[in-house]
Parts: C-alpha cells; structure tokens; sequence
C-alpha cells in the first residue's frame, strides 16, 4: 500500500508501458508483490514499478505485508505450521533469487 504527495510512481503495464501512479491527497494505491504470486500460482501478478522526480522533494508513505522469512513458498501451502520447508523453499530463498536474477544482489 502506498500514498504519495508528488508524481513519480510508476507502474509497468503487461504491454511494457509505464504509466504514472496519480498521486491521490486522500487516497492510497495497493501493489501486489511477489509473496502474493507465489503463494496465488501467479493467479495475483506482482506490480512492476518504479519511482521517478528525484529532482524535486517527494514525499510517500509505504506499507509492506510480508511473510515470515522462513515460511514456505509453496502456493497456499497446506504444511502444518510444526513443519519447516526446505532452504530453497523459503520466502527469504525466493527473494535472494530474485535479487540476483535482477541484479540488484
């Protein structure tokens, strides 16, 4: 979830477009992330996005719902919560993985 004071969210289209998240005075805008993918089978895609204006003060507030690091990544799964998955499949693998297949690791 994400409110904004000035433009400079944006968000990529399955086309490849960006579009500008419009900033909203009372308003906030909701992301899917990639912890929401995973666990939906990819039913709920993640939001690409990105912030652009860092010429000017911008202002947002941020919220982020995660799952624990050590939860299992398997879609919905039906573990009991005694039992721990595998290494590699775990919400903090998934998100190592995916900062190195974007480079960001």
């Amino acid at each position: 979830m994400q409110w904004q004071d000035q433009p400079g969210l944006q968000i990529k289209t399955p086309r490849g477009e960006w579009l500008d998240v419009p900033e909203k005075g009372e308003g906030l805008s909701v992301h899917l992330g990639e912890a929401l993918e995973t666990q939906s089978s990819r039913n709920f895609v993640a939001t690409p996005h990105r912030v652009l204006g860092w010429d000017r003060v911008r202002h947002s507030i941020v919220f982020f719902l995660e799952p624990n690091l050590f939860s299992s990544t398997n879609a919905f799964s039906k573990q009991s919560s005694e039992e721990t998955p595998a290494d590699n499949e775990t919400y903090a693998a998934s998100m190592i993985n995916t900062l190195r297949k974007t480079k960001r690791a």
